[in-house]
């Protein structure tokens, strides 16, 4: 699967700025339509914030990972 570059940036930009919530939104649409690569890409330039939604981001990081880790292994259950 190639990926174009431009529109990752361009997410990780999205996720940089955005609020939490849509934070989320776009982390479970990569996971859905992307690679976990991308995710990690992606939850590491949320580690880099530095904004007042620091501590919030961390928490949100969470609960993605929880919830991308409940997602694959209830995916390898139905394989």
């Amino acid at each position: 699967m190639k990926i174009d570059m431009q529109i990752l940036h361009l997410h990780i930009i999205q996720l940089h700025d955005a609020q939490p919530v849509v934070q989320y939104a776009l982390l479970c649409h990569l996971f859905l339509y992307g690679s976990m690569g991308i995710v990690f890409i992606l939850l590491h330039g949320l580690l880099i914030s530095n904004d007042d939604s620091y501590s919030y981001s961390l928490i949100s990081q969470r609960r993605v990972l929880s919830h991308m880790q409940y997602n694959s292994s209830s995916m390898r259950e139905l394989v």
